[in-house]
């Protein structure tokens, strides 16, 4: 491949896209950005594009991005377009992927004890968590080497206490999630005999975390945000169905993508559920409404594919649906409708996980079900749900009639 022009390798590329497949609107604006990259190549008489020529070449593009002659969306795409041709250059290979610009300031050393303290989370933890603290220390050890920290194998726990004492403001309400990384870190230095670095006193957390008791949806904005929903259309019939299960199986969105066609037992109406966080599956009743909805989406709306997994993206390539495309479909509707959402309000798509788990409360349905539907662990997870019983919470109130009042004026 690196005998090819720059210009062969574009059209090649081009070539690939149609293949994926992407639509033919997406192709040409692809041919669009390409025609930008090879005019910066012929203005600085270049031969080949390396991953270097796309860093600078990006950080050019970045510049027009800071000075508004481009918006930030086309600078995102033209990135990638430059990424892909330079990497095409290097080995011949195309690869159509999610990618990360930010460059990795760490170590050789430090980062093979990233990846070694990472392998021992794998098995415990579920991926969310694994990428939470992955990502903390990273910035930790990034931090000790900026901070020319003479050997991360001997950290001082001077450096500790600077570390925590920058990232605290922007931990505020939640210092758990900056000092559980550091603490399952140190546990692991110390069981691999790397260090004896006593951090117990310097991560306690003196204050409980607060533990926010976010609302669920009301009857009625439910009802708005199922009314808007056209299940006339394609993306109408999916979404319609994807908010169904959240709503009456209370199913986390990660998991709703994660579904497969073989996980329906249409003969039997069960759903095989496979929870990301707890590592563990269940099975469910195939309500109805939910079967009813699905299977409109499958028989008459779903892209025709070989893909496993039943919700696919409306728009080529046809993959499977990810995590974050749940507030994406949420925040759709909210402004179709004219939905008031604030942020931190709790209405997110997992408010109709929220919401099932209210429901089930609410119809006297025992605690320990509830979290057996729900798939908690503990059943202390499914307890939140019962502060959003408003009627049963007023049943616990306790009488004060037979308390004498007094009614003074103020002196």
């Amino acid at each position: 491949m690196k005998n090819h022009s720059i210009a062969q390798a574009i059209n090649e590329i081009l070539e690939h896209m149609k293949n994926v497949p992407l639509s033919p609107a997406t192709v040409k604006h692809y041919r669009s950005c390409y025609n930008t990259v090879w005019a910066y190549c012929e203005a600085n008489c270049m031969q080949k594009f390396t991953s270097a020529d796309a860093n600078a070449f990006s950080n050019v593009q970045l510049a027009r991005c800071d000075n508004g002659e481009i918006k930030k969306i086309y600078c995102w795409i033209i990135r990638r377009a430059a990424a892909v041709l330079a990497e095409f250059m290097e080995d011949g290979i195309f690869r159509w992927q999610r990618r990360n610009y930010q460059e990795d300031r760490l170590s050789i050393k430090a980062y093979q004890l990233l990846n070694k303290f990472k392998n021992t989370l794998t098995d415990s933890l579920a991926e969310g968590s694994v990428t939470l603290i992955v990502q903390e220390i990273r910035r930790f050890l990034t931090f000790l080497e900026d901070n020319e920290c003479p050997d991360i194998y001997d950290i001082p726990l001077n450096s500790v206490r600077d570390y925590i004492i920058q990232k605290a403001p922007s931990h505020k309400g939640n210092m758990i999630n900056l000092t559980w990384p550091l603490k399952k870190f140190f546990a692991y230095m110390k069981i691999s005999g790397h260090s004896t670095l006593n951090v117990d006193l310097l991560l306690s957390n003196p204050v409980s975390s607060r533990k926010r008791v976010l609302p669920c949806f009301t009857d009625h904005e439910i009802q708005v945000l199922f009314n808007v929903v056209d299940t006339s259309t394609l993306l109408g019939k999916r979404d319609y169905a994807i908010m169904t299960i959240a709503l009456y199986m209370g199913l986390r969105g990660v998991d709703i993508f994660n579904l497969k066609l073989s996980d329906i037992n249409w003969k039997a109406n069960l759903i095989l559920a496979h929870q990301q966080k707890t590592n563990s599956c269940y099975k469910l009743p195939l309500v109805p409404s939910v079967g009813n909805a699905v299977a409109d989406y499958i028989l008459y709306a779903r892209p025709k594919s070989d893909s496993p997994y039943i919700f696919l993206r409306y728009r080529k390539p046809h993959r499977k649906m990810k995590r974050h495309e749940g507030a994406n479909l949420i925040l759709r509707y909210q402004k179709k409708s004219g939905f008031e959402h604030k942020a931190g309000d709790g209405k997110t798509f997992h408010a109709f996980r929220r919401t099932s788990g209210t429901r089930m409360v609410q119809a006297e349905i025992p605690l320990a079900t509830v979290a057996q539907i729900l798939g908690h662990k503990k059943l202390d997870s499914s307890k939140r749900y019962i502060a959003l019983n408003d009627e049963m919470l007023r049943v616990c109130c306790m009488d004060l009639s037979a308390f004498a009042t007094v009614k003074e004026e103020l002196k």
